[in-house]
């Protein structure tokens, strides 16, 4: 359910970067979705044409991409893109390229849902 409250958020996002612009029309927004937010853009697709209606971004065309999977080696602090899995998840045979320890976390950047951009009229 808490995509209901991330698709508020965007979309409150790109009609405020639209109003700025004095755009008339949002024809496309591009959103970046972390691997681990818990997002699942096919719930923000059904929850945005719900709160768009009535607005200038209710036939904007949403594009959606992944973020990579960031993981940090606890050994030696080196930062790296990890291998997903075909279910989403990291690699668990993930090693640090640097120093070779499969001891790491994941980076903040896992969990991010944002808009990247809008096109507009």
């Amino acid at each position: 359910m808490h995509e209901l409250a991330a698709t508020e958020s965007l979309l409150h996002t790109a009609l405020r970067a639209a109003e700025e612009g004095r755009a008339k029309k949002v024809l496309k927004i591009r959103i970046s979705i972390g691997r681990y937010s818990g997002i699942l853009q096919e719930y923000v697709s059904k929850y945005y044409e719900i709160a768009a209606r009535g607005t200038i971004a209710a036939e904007a065309e949403l594009e959606f991409r992944y973020l990579p999977v960031w993981l940090c080696c606890t050994k030696c602090g080196t930062k790296w893109t990890a291998g997903v899995l075909e279910d989403g998840t990291v690699d668990e045979k993930s090693v640090c390229p640097s120093c070779g320890s499969g001891d790491f976390t994941l980076m903040p950047e896992n969990w991010d849902l944002y808009v990247d951009n809008i096109e507009v009229e």
